[in-house]
């Protein structure tokens, strides 16, 4: 019996699965769970939370007077196994109502910068969104909230899209673009302030 107990103490601790870990569904199937996979997807999930916090702290501060939201990606990638050419967009087309002017918002939160710089997305990202412009002879803007929290940032920066050339953008860039945090967006005709 002792032996047996300790071979499968082993057997757990070789595979690194956790014996307090529920490890059957109610359809009986076999539910082992890896704590590092499991972490992995925490951070993904707080992340997606975070960003889905910072993108409606975003649109609040569009006044539905002036702003209607034409789209708004869902991330249903993120939920399933199949890629949606939508969610590769950016977040929110959005019209200017009183000359019906339309352009999109990336929405972006950081928490802090890294190496002095702000990282904003990788390179296929930035490509995307220059062909999403292009396509739709729109501009884009990245929307960045730095700092605080996701609802609630320290910083605003509304960047234009052909500005950010860089994955990591510096203060001296992105400062220029600064949006008070407390305030609603509006916009000037050709850029969103």
């Amino acid at each position: 019996m002792f032996v047996g107990f300790v071979f499968i103490e082993f057997i757990l601790y070789k595979n690194k699965i956790n014996p307090d870990y529920n490890t059957q569904d109610t359809n009986n199937k076999c539910l082992y769970s890896h704590p590092e996979k499991n972490t992995n997807r925490n951070k993904q999930n707080q992340s997606v939370n975070k960003g889905n916090l910072f993108e409606k702290y975003v649109v609040d501060r569009l006044d539905p007077e002036y702003f209607s939201i034409v789209e708004w990606t869902t991330d249903v990638s993120r939920k399933h196994s199949r890629t949606v050419e939508s969610d590769m967009n950016p977040d929110l087309v959005v019209r200017f109502k009183p000359s019906n002017e339309m352009f999109a918002i990336e929405c972006k939160y950081r928490s802090h910068l890294h190496n002095n710089k702000l990282e904003w997305s990788n390179d296929g990202q930035r490509a995307r969104y220059l062909q999403f412009s292009l396509e739709r002879n729109m501009p884009v803007f990245i929307v960045i909230g730095l700092g605080g929290y996701p609802e609630h940032p320290d910083n605003i920066f509304c960047i234009p899209l052909e500005q950010a050339k860089y994955s990591g953008l510096y203060p001296s860039l992105f400062g220029k673009y600064y949006h008070d945090p407390s305030k609603d967006f509006f916009w000037n005709g050709s850029e969103l302030r």
